[in-house]
């Protein structure tokens, strides 16, 4: 993730104009150019930061998409009462294809799911629907698509 740095060159003519003068002028510019040179040192290396500083940053916002990609994923167990298991989460849908979940573990037949869906940017055009429920998971069904259309959901059966 490099990025270039521009650096300007400035180039300073002396015309003689008188022996006094010529001397006058080649200190005043020599000056300058040391002044040029150190503004110029001092904006290399506050670039050369900032670089280091935005590849850092770039490097914590691509472990945080991770993170918020694994955390949407997951499965949460929220109660087990005497024979029955409560088990739910939310599954990211970017595309139309069907989503799949699978339950960990498999209930011992297949559960009562619900589902809701979840858009930030506003709410979906089309119904989303439960397609087969299995003991072992189910598949949403849906013409409604987008890289933060979460499915949320939550099944109760027995294990």
């Amino acid at each position: 993730m490099g990025r270039g740095l521009k650096i300007w060159f400035l180039s300073i003519a002396v015309f003689p104009v008188g022996a006094g003068t010529s001397a006058c002028l080649w200190s005043a510019s020599a000056q300058a150019c040391t002044t040029v040179i150190e503004c110029a040192n001092a904006a290399v290396q506050a670039a050369q930061a900032a670089s280091k500083t935005a590849d850092a940053l770039e490097g914590k916002i691509s472990q945080l998409r991770q993170q918020l990609e694994a955390y949407k994923n997951q499965h949460y167990y929220l109660a087990n009462a005497p024979g029955l298991s409560v088990e739910y989460g939310s599954k990211v849908k970017p595309t139309l294809a069907p989503v799949s979940v699978t339950f960990q573990p498999a209930f011992k037949s297949p559960p009562v799911v619900i589902i809701s869906a979840h858009n930030p940017e506003g709410p979906g055009k089309y119904p989303d629907n439960i397609g087969v429920i299995t003991a072992s998971g189910f598949t949403v069904i849906s013409s409604n698509a987008w890289y933060n259309y979460e499915i949320d959901w939550i099944a109760i059966g027995e294990r």
